[in-house]
């Protein structure tokens, strides 16, 4: 197995190569325990761009590890951007994900290079989804969504690609009405929280309507306190 890259520290790394990163105060926010679970939240205010998250997840004494990096773009029309990487007895899942909260449809060659990374990895195992998903039809398919064991290499060179090629697309694209883009990312906020996801469902039944609500609106996709 190789060496796991953390993402939250290879998110900041590469982005503040290109950006002026600066870190909030979020409060209790940023350190929160519960039921042997504990998460570690950082937010930074990308200048020119948006914003990032990232959250730290350990349980069971680092059994069961998951890191989640988000990239919100404010005053760019490029898709929402999230990669999760969970470890669990011995098995791991890398997943980054591609929304669509355009405001004019997003170019084919720019997904085509997203695109690019999946298909290096179409050895690999996919991640079934159980069921149908609300968000499968704002989902791009250039994301990627896999499941192995000793694949850690193979997870650390894709998450680096799709880092690198996320900060090349926020560098390239011309500039959009701010206020536009970020209602089009609360429409998904909202609907994430009203129709759920196996994040947010995780944090209601953990700490209540309330801290979920707060993470989501606040915390990871800044569309609240950022008005």
């Amino acid at each position: 197995m190789g060496t796991h890259i953390s993402l939250d520290k290879l998110a900041v790394r590469l982005l503040e190569n290109h950006f002026t990163l600066t870190k909030k105060d979020i409060g209790s926010d940023a350190v929160m325990k519960r039921k042997g679970f504990k998460f570690v939240t950082s937010v930074y205010d990308i200048e020119g761009i948006g914003h990032l998250c990232t959250i730290g997840m350990k349980a069971f004494g680092g059994v069961v590890k998951m890191q989640t990096v988000v990239i919100c773009a404010d005053n760019k029309d490029v898709p929402l951007f999230n990669m999760d990487w969970i470890s669990a007895g011995g098995a791991e899942t890398f997943i980054a994900e591609l929304y669509d909260v355009q405001l004019e449809p997003y170019p084919e060659e720019d997904l085509i290079d997203f695109q690019v990374i999946r298909e290096c990895d179409s050895d690999l195992k996919d991640k079934e989804n159980d069921e149908p998903r609300w968000y499968d039809d704002v989902i791009y398919p250039c994301s990627y969504h896999k499941h192995g064991r000793l694949a850690t290499n193979r997870f650390t060179d894709a998450s680096i690609k799709y880092l690198r090629t996320m900060i090349a697309k926020l560098e390239g694209t011309a500039d959009c009405d701010p206020s536009q883009k970020i209602e089009k990312r609360r429409e998904f906020a909202e609907r994430l929280l009203s129709e759920g996801g196996s994040a947010v469902d995780f944090w209601k039944e953990l700490f209540g309507e309330e801290t979920a609500e707060r993470m989501i609106l606040d915390n990871i996709y800044c569309v609240r306190n950022n008005e």
